[in-house]
């Protein structure tokens, strides 16, 4: 679908609103919602050797456990976030250095080292305890719940 290019007939109702002095002075002070990039901090984007945990795939590394490691090898990381097969790291302050730089590829890229970072998985008393508790969040425990009847074979009449 082309996109609509708009005419000065089109833009002439707008006129009388935009002589209006409430609305020029909210107009020259709006600021931009989304920036790519916040003043003072870098972004990279890497790959990573593992696919992330997501909502639609459900047997990645879970991002909490590779920002904690990528923490511990770049100090001064503020977030991470996974698209694609790519993961996109933001440093606040300074760009990292050359060492930090290193570390971040080697960890990102060893699979073994990415696998390793997922905690052993629950044993089925755990999960009877985390689908029991109150505190397990919805779509936790509904991966909690599969993963509960696959152990079980809890469901196995179905096709």
């Amino acid at each position: 679908m082309a996109r609509y290019t708009f005419t000065r007939s089109d833009l002439a109702r707008f006129t009388p609103l935009m002589r209006n002095q409430v609305v020029r002075s909210g107009l020259t002070n709006t600021v931009k919602v989304k920036k790519l990039a916040a003043e003072g901090r870098h972004i990279q984007r890497l790959t990573m050797a593992e696919p992330a945990r997501s909502r639609d795939f459900d047997a990645g590394i879970d991002l909490r456990y590779v920002l904690a490691a990528v923490r511990e090898v770049a100090p001064a990381v503020a977030c991470v976030a996974y698209r694609g097969n790519g993961i996109t790291v933001v440093i606040s302050d300074r760009p990292p250095e050359p060492a930090e730089q290193e570390a971040l590829v080697a960890l990102l890229s060893d699979s073994e080292r990415l696998q390793a970072l997922e905690p052993p998985p629950p044993t089925p008393q755990e999960l009877v305890d985390l689908l029991k508790s109150s505190l397990t969040p919805d779509d936790e425990w509904i991966r909690l719940f599969r993963r509960y009847a696959d152990m079980t074979d809890l469901i196995t009449d179905l096709p």
